[in-house]
């Protein structure tokens, strides 16, 4: 049996990195006779994925083909194309075609799952219709992505809410320890796109650090967009009192460092989910605005763990020492059996549904 994993770990961001490891996982938890393969817009090998290009794979000859995870039902070809130039990677002409292009083909399982949507324009729309109708499970990762497809698709393509598959990152570090300190120090992670005052930012860092007795990681987790850029200017201004974790770092060592801290602060949604995951308090520094963070938020409950700005980043840090995790444990422990029913029944249709050959 040969199952393929299609995935954008080749943007080098953290979630998209680490969906298709989790999905690999949990597939061969439940098929270990299977072969799994992975297919991207450019076949570049990341992460310990050898994968192939998805113009240069003869799809028929799989039994079925997954995607999972991001925010990627859209059609923004242009922003990754620049980002596979800034790479050196040669992708096919729409990188997007991941998403749609390969869901007629005559397979036995097809699925989008726990995948997000941004709200589609017309032509979006029609895409994701076309593509969903072919599909034996679409599934997206909460309530306004689930509207936004099912809003193309219409009543003929059910369309399940999910829990995002960052839930499931823990199951990753298996056999393997966190870490409890950095440089010799127990910590707290930052993250971010860029500080509206590095000044004062690193000036508030710094009250943090001494309050708590917590030294500052900062914690780049999206190459994609560069974060270690805004990072290392603070690093800089800190004058040696903050640890910067080297981009390349494993996206893996990453998540470690995460559950290890004893909180996180950031600008990245699976930063954010990848510590809550592992029953670390984490917060968001983002606007509000009717987007994927509202979506996360809103749909598990999470509002107090959000600051609109860096500004009051130590009245967040203060939520996140005193605020009890209790309510935060039953949610993870809520989504982990969601997802394992979800791949329970995948598995199974895997296994069970009609070959279908050309």
């Amino acid at each position: 049996m040969r199952i393929a994993i299609l995935n954008y770990a080749d943007v080098r961001n953290f979630g998209d990195v680490l969906f298709p490891l989790v999905i690999e996982k949990e597939i061969r938890a439940r098929l270990p006779a299977a072969t799994i393969e992975f297919i991207t817009p450019t076949g570049d090998t990341w992460a310990g994925m050898f994968s192939r290009r998805l113009d240069r794979v003869q799809l028929e000859l799989f039994d079925a083909l997954i995607l999972g995870g991001g925010e990627i039902v859209h059609r923004f070809d242009s922003m990754l194309l620049h980002i596979y130039r800034r790479y050196g990677l040669d992708s096919i002409d729409r990188p997007t075609d991941l998403v749609y292009a390969w869901t007629s083909a005559p397979v036995r399982y097809k699925a989008w799952l726990a995948l997000g949507a941004p709200d589609p324009d017309d032509q979006v729309r029609q895409d994701i219709g076309s593509a969903a109708k072919n599909l034996n499970f679409v599934g997206a990762r909460g309530s306004r992505s689930a509207a936004n497809i099912r809003s193309s698709c219409g009543a003929s393509v059910e369309v399940r809410q999910t829990p995002d598959l960052g839930w499931l990152f823990p199951r990753l570090l298996e056999r393997r320890s966190t870490l409890s300190n950095v440089d010799g120090h127990p910590y707290f992670t930052v993250q971010t796109l860029g500080f509206s005052d590095l000044g004062q930012s690193v000036a508030a860092l710094r009250a943090i650090s001494r309050i708590y007795s917590l030294r500052v990681v900062l914690l780049p987790l999206t190459r994609c967009w560069r974060d270690v850029v805004p990072l290392k200017a603070a690093y800089d201004v800190g004058e040696g009192e903050f640890s910067l974790i080297d981009d390349w770092t494993l996206d893996i060592d990453k998540l470690a460092i995460l559950g290890g801290a004893t909180f996180n602060i950031g600008q990245s949604m699976h930063g954010f989910i990848g510590s809550l995951s592992q029953c670390r308090p984490a917060g968001l520094c983002v606007a509000q605005r009717n987007d994927r963070f509202a979506e996360l938020l809103e749909d598990s409950q999470l509002n107090h763990f959000r600051s609109t700005s860096w500004d009051s980043v130590e009245t967040l840090a203060h939520t996140l020492v005193w605020s009890p995790l209790g309510a935060v444990l039953e949610l993870r422990a809520k989504y982990e059996r969601e997802l394992d029913k979800i791949f329970d029944a995948m598995c199974e249709q895997i296994m069970s549904g009609p070959e279908v050959r050309p």
